[in-house]
């Protein structure tokens, strides 16, 4: 696998992925925890069962979003955080 080099990112960011089917956006999301990422696909998913039905794209994005993964306690790891160095 390729590795991925990752940009230093201020806390609070907007991170927006826009690329070529097959570029890799959904690779790179998955190395967010997934409280951290929303998906057009998942919301197309959610309207019309299919992620790549892109005729749904509209009804997504105006369907309220899904509830997001609870946040881990204070003090507990984050189990969906990848593990990398910067």
């Amino acid at each position: 696998m390729t590795s991925l080099t990752f940009p230093c990112l201020p806390d609070a960011c907007l991170v927006v992925l826009i690329g070529a089917s097959g570029a890799g956006k959904a690779t790179l999301a998955r190395t967010w925890p997934a409280s951290q990422v929303l998906s057009l696909d998942a919301l197309r998913e959610e309207v019309s069962d299919d992620a790549g039905d892109q005729e749904a794209t509209g009804d997504a994005v105006a369907a309220p979003a899904p509830a997001p993964a609870p946040a881990p306690a204070p003090g507990e790891p984050d189990a969906s955080a990848p593990a990398y160095r910067h």
